[in-house]
């Protein structure tokens, strides 16, 4: 019970919401280094599941070194901060690791599932494999590719708590 006492009275201390090691400030951290790493892996793994998806090679792989990727982004971290100490870099490779799996992969899907009687239809109405790319098949597999992102957003959040942990800040 003093636990629960302790924990409600450093709530509701001013000192600890306001300033540089505040929640607030510490908030806009973990958003900034969330939105950055989430940015920079749909730059990364959206170009790769285009290509993935459109020609159809290279799934196997791909998927295999997504799996394996999601496991190395903390391991990443620790060792990239034992290289650069106190540094944003290494935290920002590791959740931008962590991120791009699930982009490439839904997008390589949602291109993927586009059905083939609409992409012979572009193709009977002349349009270039470029042109059917990003005039059909992205808008078709824009739901799957937004699903991506979504989810490379919630695991990059949730792991951006360990800027914190090497101490340059975050929630």
């Amino acid at each position: 019970m003093s636990d629960l006492i302790d924990g409600l009275g450093w709530l509701t201390t001013a000192d600890n919401w306001w300033g540089t090691g505040g929640i607030l400030n510490r908030l806009r951290e973990h958003v900034w280094y969330s939105f950055l790493a989430t940015g920079a892996a749909v730059l990364i793994g959206f170009p790769i599941g285009l290509v993935i998806g459109h020609t159809g090679r290279g799934r196997f792989i791909a998927s295999n070194l997504a799996g394996i990727a999601r496991a190395v982004p903390t391991i990443v971290v620790t060792l990239l901060f034992s290289w650069r100490p106190v540094s944003i870099w290494p935290v920002l490779g590791g959740l931008t690791l962590l991120a791009v799996p699930p982009v490439m992969l839904n997008t390589a899907a949602g291109i993927d599932s586009v059905d083939p009687e609409i992409r012979d239809a572009a193709n009977g109405m002349g349009l270039t494999g470029w042109q059917s790319l990003w005039q059909v098949e992205v808008p078709n597999a824009l739901p799957l590719i937004l699903a991506g992102v979504r989810s490379a957003a919630n695991q990059v959040i949730a792991t951006a708590t360990v800027a914190g942990f090497v101490g340059v800040g975050s929630l």
